[in-house]
Order: structure tokens, then sequence, then C-alpha cells
């Protein structure tokens, strides 16, 4: 979501309903076809199949409340 006037974009979770107002950010795995499609169907949101990698990456956004912990380590 683009606010009108600014450059900077809001971090608002994709995934419907999200109430994820105060947890992290995670920016999609574009670097991963296999992860990245993971993400999209889990999402439910087909249109996002039609996106680049390049608008993934910068616009689109999953907050922490929809990773398990386990998700989160490196």
């Amino acid at each position: 979501m683009h606010v009108a006037g600014s450059s900077q974009y809001i971090k608002k979770c994709i995934v419907a309903n999200s109430k994820g107002e105060t947890s992290s950010r995670y920016r999609f795995p574009v670097k991963n076809e296999q992860i990245k499609k993971i993400w999209i169907d889990r999402i439910n949101n087909d249109e996002l199949f039609h996106y680049s990698d390049q608008r993934l990456y910068n616009t689109v956004f999953v907050c922490g409340v929809h990773f398990l912990p386990v998700c989160k380590t490196t």
C-alpha cells in the first residue's frame, strides 16, 4: 500500500484479516521459487503469482504472527 505524497510504503501484512499490527514484517523469499510458491499458496491469493519478483519483494509483506517460532531462526 502506498501512502499518497510519500515515497514510503506501509508494511501492511498481505494475509487476509491479519491483525498482526505490531509484529515484525517479512519480505517475500523471491530468490527461492519453491518457497515463494508455498507462501503464495498458503496466503491463498493467486493474484500474487502475477507479481514480478521485484514487486513482491518491495511491496508485499507477511507479519510474524503467521510463522511458527522455528521458522524465524536462521
